[in-house]
């Protein structure tokens, strides 16, 4: 026991040295107190919101951890948290209780490449806020439980996920860069909204079932910048940069004005049931948007991508979408009972698409290529619905154009 005292002691004497010299700055200067009585003005700070520092004596940890939490409260930092050679392997902070409040202060936690993970706990309702967290060889920050807040925290160099929060938990103004797995991850119906994830070993931010990201970025990932499970969605977000797609959905997710430029693979993986609209996909190494069955891709702009600019399976909605410059297509019908309706396509191999094995009862109505290479329009005629108009200046409604 004695050997463990020593080194939780070592690994926060820059905190004792932090909070020191703060005390000394702060006693600077004469007080000159008012004339006459002294009244009361109220309650004070701590009887309004009692806040307990985090230390040894206070909050003292375990064989797995610095400081642990083991009450509801809310308590805060005084001083840099860094952890020594002695550490290896200790969380920075754990919580054992519901019902938490952990304001870094504006300090940081530091790893230094020994400790496990900076705040790690089991229980529900957690914050932390204000501050950052570095060099730990596990997780920045990692709650098993629901109900979570992380606010104005900056995580970086972390050798496993960034910021990882149970169901229903928001991540807002958060920032993690270098991390070893996913840069933020969120459970079912959270919440990630103005944060920014770059470089990270696997995906930048991960959303589970029915989870959203807002006003967010990912780039440079190993894997896609942004990974939705079923029923996830994605508004006005950007991906860059990233080693597959911009943004990969599995199934019946949204994604609603956002860019996605210079990803290896799609700028969009939409999976069944998925929809893509009012978004950018430019020079993407693949295809701009790639939609799975029963995709609708609506009103976005794909261009300069190195396959088509849209290519979707059977029953999907392609419509309103302007795609320029793609490499292959512009817009791919690959399959059966899909509507291309409204589109425009310039300046690609070929415009419009519909034709091969299982590639039938398609519509293709109110269309525009032009400036195509090879082909305005590929289409199988029957069983497809395709008509040209022959001259443009005479287009009934539904005849396709070609200038």
């Amino acid at each position: 026991m004695h050997c463990t005292t020593a080194r939780r002691a070592g690994a926060v004497a820059a905190l004792a040295l932090t909070a020191t010299a703060g005390l000394a700055q702060s006693t600077l200067g004469t007080l000159q107190p008012p004339m006459g009585a002294v009244s009361d003005t109220g309650p004070d700070l701590f009887q309004i919101e009692p806040r307990t520092p985090l230390s040894l004596e206070n909050t003292p940890g375990d064989d797995n951890s610095i400081f642990r939490i083991e009450q509801p409260g809310h308590y805060y930092l005084t001083g840099d948290l860094v952890l020594g050679e002695a550490a290896v392997g200790y969380a920075g902070i754990e919580i054992g209780a519901d019902d938490v409040v952990i304001d870094l202060n504006g300090f940081r936690i530091v790893g230094g490449g020994f400790g496990n993970s900076g705040v790690a706990g089991l229980g529900s309702r957690v914050s932390v806020k204000n501050g950052g967290i570095t060099g730990f060889a596990g997780s920045g920050i990692a709650f098993l439980g629901t109900d979570h807040v992380v606010e104005d925290v900056s995580v970086f160099e972390i050798g496993a996920k960034g910021v990882s929060v149970g169901a229903r938990s928001r991540v807002e103004r958060v920032t993690v860069t270098s991390s070893g797995d996913n840069g933020i991850q969120v459970g079912s119906s959270g919440r990630v909204i103005d944060s920014a994830v770059a470089g990270s070993g696997a995906n930048g931010i991960y959303l589970g079932s029915y989870a959203s990201a807002i006003d967010s970025s990912a780039s440079n990932s190993v894997l896609d910048g942004f990974y939705l499970i079923e029923g996830a969605a994605a508004t006005r977000c950007t991906a860059r940069n990233n080693q597959q797609d911009g943004f990969s959905g599995v199934e019946r997710t949204t994604i609603d004005g956002c860019r996605s430029t210079g990803n290896n693979r799609f700028g969009y993986f939409n999976g069944e049931g998925g929809t893509v609209k009012n978004s950018a996909a430019l020079d993407n190494a693949d295809d701009g948007i790639r939609g799975s069955f029963a995709s609708r891709i609506l009103n976005n702009v794909c261009d300069d991508n190195g396959s088509a600019g849209i290519e979707v399976r059977r029953d999907s909605v392609v419509r309103g979408n302007v795609c320029d410059g793609n490499t292959v297509y512009g817009v791919h019908a690959n399959g059966s009972g899909i509507v291309v309706d409204g589109n425009t396509a310039s300046n690609s191999g070929t415009g419009f698409v519909s034709y091969g094995n299982n590639v039938y009862n398609n519509t293709l109505v109110n269309n525009i290529a032009s400036g195509n290479s090879n082909y305005a329009y590929y289409v199988e005629s029957n069983p497809n619905y395709f008509q040209i108009a022959a001259d443009p200046a005479t287009a009934k409604p539904g005849d396709n154009i070609e200038h």
